[in-house]
């Protein structure tokens, strides 16, 4: 028997340009496996390990909060890593709020009804965060843009968190403030808390923001007070 016989054929039973095809084809298989291999490792150290870590703060709202859930948020709650250090913790907590859904009628026409048995509330939270690309934030595995919910997982509960943006106001409708300077008098006071009294005191809101600051102190003076004698008599 011949190996190739007058029509090309191997054995008799395979063409040869046939055969030699598929020898090229098993020789070249295991190149194309391990560069894949190679090129996908490349890949996931690039992508999915970030370098650089850093701590944010930002405002974040939980939604859909059944009562039981509620009850649990807490501020000083953490989430763990894998590594076992802290990448999460809450620390403001809001007042709890009505849950409002919108219903679509079609046509542009919505309504908006509010969920009597869920709640909504307003945290502020510290994040470890990682950096990838040079400029995109990362929580976990999960990218983080604002509106967009991320999972926070403590020992008490896990649940979906959404952070707002940088501008985000409290309560239903934004709000605007001013500042302003006002020359006042503090009247009625005690001996002992006039010493406490100094320029560059603030008063604080609960989201550790100043809405009150004295910049300058007068002489301190007595507390003159006119008491009515009744027909248009007055005493000092």
């Amino acid at each position: 028997m011949k190996i190739i016989d007058e029509k090309g054929r191997l054995f008799g039973k395979i063409n040869i340009i046939d055969f030699l095809v598929i020898v090229v084809f098993v020789c070249i298989l295991p190149m194309f496996y391990y560069g894949y291999k190679i090129f996908s490792k490349q890949s996931t150290q690039t992508v999915d390990d970030p370098k650089v870590f850093t701590e944010i703060e930002r405002y974040c709202k939980f939604i859909e909060l059944e009562p039981e859930d509620l009850g649990l948020i807490i501020k000083g709650d953490k989430e763990i890593g894998e590594d076992g250090n802290i990448i999460g913790e809450i620390v403001w907590v809001g007042e709890p709020e009505s849950y409002f859904y919108i219903l679509d009628l079609g046509s542009g026409e919505t309504i908006i009804k509010e969920d009597f048995n869920l709640k909504e509330l307003l945290v502020k939270l510290k994040l470890r965060v990682g950096i990838r690309g040079g400029d995109t934030v990362y929580y976990k595995d999960k990218r983080f843009v604002v509106n967009s919910p991320i999972e926070f997982t403590t020992d008490k509960y896990s649940l979906a968190v959404i952070p707002k943006s940088e501008g985000f106001k409290f309560g239903k409708t934004a709000k605007k403030t001013l500042m302003i300077d006002l020359d006042v008098v503090l009247k009625g006071i005690e001996e002992d808390t006039l010493k406490l009294i100094s320029s560059g005191d603030k008063e604080v809101n609960a989201e550790g923001e100043t809405i009150a600051e004295i910049l300058a102190l007068g002489k301190a003076g007595s507390d003159a007070r006119e008491i009515d004698l009744g027909n248009g008599n007055f005493v000092l």
